[in-house]
């Protein structure tokens, strides 16, 4: 194998990287996988909080592939409905008990600081 072939297909994986993943109008844009997690504070990105998430899954450091299979359709299904809902453009609008709550903590917050 020649050094220039190497080369060209290191050029060719270092487009691919940068077109898919780090331009703006990339199939996979920093603004999906490199911004703060909405969820989980405790990470940096979209896909520590996903892996953090899906180890926490499971009790031990090798499950059965059954477990992984269960746990793969399980995130999957919640993926898909999230998507329909959004391409639906549905909007969980909350309770009228839940807003109360959170005003009344809201409330409790601010007695706090002073």
């Amino acid at each position: 194998m020649s050094i220039a072939s190497e080369t060209q297909k290191s050029i060719e994986f270092i487009n691919y990287i940068f077109d898919t993943y780090i331009t703006e109008d990339a199939i996979f844009s920093p603004y999906l996988w490199a911004r703060k997690p909405e969820n989980d504070p405790n990470t940096t990105s979209g896909a520590e909080s996903f892996h953090a998430h899906y180890n926490s899954q499971f009790y031990s450091s090798h499950p059965n592939i059954y477990q992984v299979i269960n746990v793969l359709e399980q995130i999957q299904v919640k993926i898909y409905t999230k998507c329909n809902v959004i391409n639906k453009n549905i909007y969980n609008v909350p309770r009228k008990v839940i807003l109360e709550k959170q005003a009344g903590i809201s409330i409790c917050q601010v007695k706090l600081r002073f």
